[in-house]
């Protein structure tokens, strides 16, 4: 007799879950899903229910995010070609919408844009240009040195992680001249 007391409490708690299961998966217009599956869950000792991931609105606009690969094709003179630097976005660009990063960049041009890739290509025009390499929200930086305001780029590399005499060097500012002399300098940062 206790064994069919046991099966008949067994029979009844599976046949508990499963309405409450079943109520939670096609009676979601009643508004209780939620206190069903706190419920269910407990019953059972763990979760049991499946979530759907919520997926982003159809609408939502692209951003930039820690993951971003940024793309960077400078001009080289000497052959009349591009070559490309491909790195990481900086934490400054993180959020930035593709409206943004062109505003960010005025003196590139914005090749193409998504969540995964952004492409910059240097404008040929502006070749002689000279720079300042210093530094911008703790990460090295590249300066226009020509009255233009603003950042020409901004790399991932934290200046905390340089030499000590490298850090009062940027603190003061390199002044380069061309985008050879920009790369070769950047390039002896990133060692």
């Amino acid at each position: 007799m206790r064994k069919f007391t046991v099966a008949i409490g067994v029979m009844i708690g599976a046949m508990a879950v499963f309405t409450m299961f079943f109520m939670v998966n096609f009676g979601r217009e009643t508004g209780r899903e939620e206190a069903m599956l706190a419920r269910l869950d407990a019953a059972i000792g763990l979760p049991f229910h499946v979530t759907e991931e919520e997926a982003p609105p159809e609408d939502a606009v692209p951003v930039i995010t820690a993951e971003t690969l940024i793309t960077h094709e400078y001009y080289n003179p000497d052959t009349d070609g591009f070559y490309k630097v491909t790195g990481n976005a900086a934490p400054i660009l993180v959020g930035k919408t593709e409206e943004d990063t062109a505003l960010f960049f005025a003196d590139w041009t914005l090749v193409s844009f998504d969540v995964a890739n952004v492409h910059l290509r240097q404008n040929r025009g502006i070749q002689t240009r000279g720079y300042i390499i210093g530094a911008h929200n703790g990460y090295i930086a590249v300066f226009y040195d020509n009255g233009t305001t603003g950042i020409k780029e901004l790399t991932a590399r934290p200046v905390a992680a340089l030499a000590e005499e490298e850090q009062k060097r940027l603190a003061e500012g390199i002044e380069v001249r061309g985008n050879e002399e920009l790369m070769r300098a950047l390039e002896d940062f990133g060692s």
